[in-house]
């Protein structure tokens, strides 16, 4: 896991599986008091340019009753299941 930094501050931390094909996020956990700054934003920009430079996507599951998924959605992830209580979703280079 790496630690999410703002104004020398950890406010979170991130956890991404590097495969072969693809980056995982396994979990991005953000401080409250630092949420609605951008930050998630930030991090899911890093990430999917990592996947971007590789030629990979980025692929992550979420609840479908989490906050996060509106974010998700607007940084270009696209729904690829559901199994009801969790989403599969994924960017791939060209979504957005």
């Amino acid at each position: 896991a790496c630690r999410v930094v703002l104004e020398e501050t950890v406010v979170g931390y991130v956890q991404v599986r590097r495969g072969a094909d693809d980056l995982f996020l396994v979990t991005i956990a953000i401080e409250p008091h630092a949420q609605g700054r951008g930050v998630g934003s930030r991090v899911l920009d890093l990430l999917k340019a990592e996947a971007g430079a590789a030629g990979s996507t980025l692929t992550l599951s979420v609840h479908a009753d989490n906050p996060a998924l509106t974010l998700y959605e607007r940084s270009g992830f696209v729904r690829l299941s559901q199994d009801g209580i969790r989403i599969r979703m994924r960017w791939s280079p060209g979504n957005g």
